[in-house]
């Protein structure tokens, strides 16, 4: 099915995994994004330890296909942006992983 969505995100599936914090983590994100959908790491307050834990095995599951790998994302609550922005702004400005 192709959507807006779909083509903005390259996905062959028209579903967004929703990025509970603390709940959806590295393998339930891989899995959606290997399907097809957009696979979002629940990233909602900034716990950066868990991140970097989630984000790594996320990436173990996917490092053999760039496809489900271009699909995995996370989300913030948006309020607690305000606190963890300047780490996470600083790696995408140097084009670096925030998360290593």
């Amino acid at each position: 099915m192709q959507t807006r969505f779909t083509t903005a995100f390259k996905l062959t599936t028209p579903i967004a995994l929703a990025p509970m914090a603390l709940a959806t983590g590295g393998a339930l994100s891989a899995t959606c994004a290997r399907a097809g959908a957009l696979g979002l790491l629940g990233g909602g307050y900034g716990e950066l330890s868990w991140l970097q834990t989630e984000h790594s095995l996320a990436i173990q599951h996917l490092q053999e296909d760039e496809d489900a790998l271009a699909r995995l994302g996370c989300g913030f609550i948006h309020g607690n942006w305000t606190r963890i922005r300047a780490h996470w702004t600083g790696c995408l400005i140097s084009h670096t992983s925030p998360l290593h």
